[in-house]
């Protein structure tokens, strides 16, 4: 996603903390960038994209060059909703993973096994890294 915005613009500085945090929350997945545009810096973009207006938000998939425009609300829940949307992740504000995370097969056996030899160090690191318990809870 790429916020094009202008110093000293009040939309863009009440937007501010909400998209460095949309930053941090999708710092973990590396096919999603969260970018910044300094319009007044870089004018020649704006025309580009349409930008007429500040902030202007777009998304810029893999096989879309030209970008969307994003339209919708401005808080951190519906700017990660959106980038999660987009680019088929499961992020909640702040980077944690949500609960539409599942495990492979082969990484329930992989747990499974380690459960039987009680080697929980490594079920924890595991659970952190999915931080989700709900599979655990059915088993």
């Amino acid at each position: 996603m790429v916020e094009f915005y202008a110093p000293w613009c009040g939309h863009c500085k009440r937007l501010a903390p909400d998209y460095e945090k949309l930053g941090t929350t999708f710092a973990g997945e590396p096919d999603v960038l969260i970018v910044k545009i300094d319009a007044d810096k870089h004018k020649k973009h704006s025309p580009t994209y349409g930008v007429t207006g500040f902030p202007t938000l777009m998304w810029f998939g893999k096989h879309n060059k030209n970008g969307v425009k994003y339209t919708g609300g401005r808080t951190l829940e519906d700017l990660t909703s959106y980038v999660n949307s987009m680019a088929n992740t499961n992020r909640l504000p702040g980077g944690a993973l949500n609960d539409k995370v599942s495990l492979s097969r082969e990484q329930s056996d992989v747990i499974a096994s380690c459960l039987k030899l009680k080697n929980f160090r490594f079920v924890l690191r595991l659970v952190s890294l999915t931080s989700s318990l709900s599979w655990l809870r059915s088993s």
